[in-house]
This record gives structure tokens, C-alpha cells and sequence, in this order.
């Protein structure tokens, strides 16, 4: 397997490779999508990853046939960090105002 680094957004990526992972993007976010959509339509991974000052966001799109299997069937969870400590055995918080069963 190879991992390559790219500077641009190269309209021929999504025939190239079997994954494509963005990250700190000053893309356009129509530009993004039809990229996304290019990727789709030849069954190539994409990855969107991104960070707002403190909080971030990541997209996948691994197509239509992508199975997720999850032991427990339990829906995924939500919560807020506040903070998580550097202790050996860190300590992770969670935003006080928002209730959470962890």
C-alpha cells in the first residue's frame, strides 16, 4: 500500500487512488462536494476532515455498499469535552450542561 501526500485538489485523484483524505481545506464546499460525488461514482474513499479552532467535524463517504457493523446495536453516543488531563492516567470531562450516561 502507498500513501501519498498531495498540495491540490487533482480533479483525476478519484481515478488514481482508493482513498482520498482531505484535510485543512480552504476549498470551496460546492467544490468539495462534486469532488465527493467524483470519488462516489468511481468507488474511491473520501475522507473530510477538519478542525474549527476547538471543535472539528469528519466526513465519510466510502459509498453505498459500505457496511458498518457494530457489536451492540447500540446507537452511538454524544457528548462535549471540556478538557481531557495529560496524568498518566488522564481524565477526560465532559461539558457540565449536557447530560450523558458515560
Amino acid at each position: 500500500m502507498q500513501v501519498r501526500q498531495i498540495d491540490n485538489i487533482d480533479n483525476d485523484a478519484h481515478k488514481i487512488y482508493n482513498l482520498v483524505c482531505i484535510t485543512h481545506t480552504k476549498t470551496a464546499i460546492s467544490k468539495l462536494v462534486e469532488f465527493n460525488e467524483q470519488c462516489r461514482a468511481n468507488k474511491t474513499g473520501f475522507i473530510l476532515a477538519e478542525t474549527l479552532g476547538a471543535a472539528g467535524y469528519i466526513f465519510v463517504d466510502f459509498g453505498d455498499k459500505h457496511i458498518i457493523t457494530d457489536l451492540d446495536g447500540e446507537p452511538c453516543k454524544q457528548f462535549i469535552l471540556s478538557g481531557i488531563t495529560q496524568d498518566e492516567k488522564g481524565q477526560v470531562h465532559v461539558h457540565e450542561d449536557k447530560r450523558h450516561s458515560f
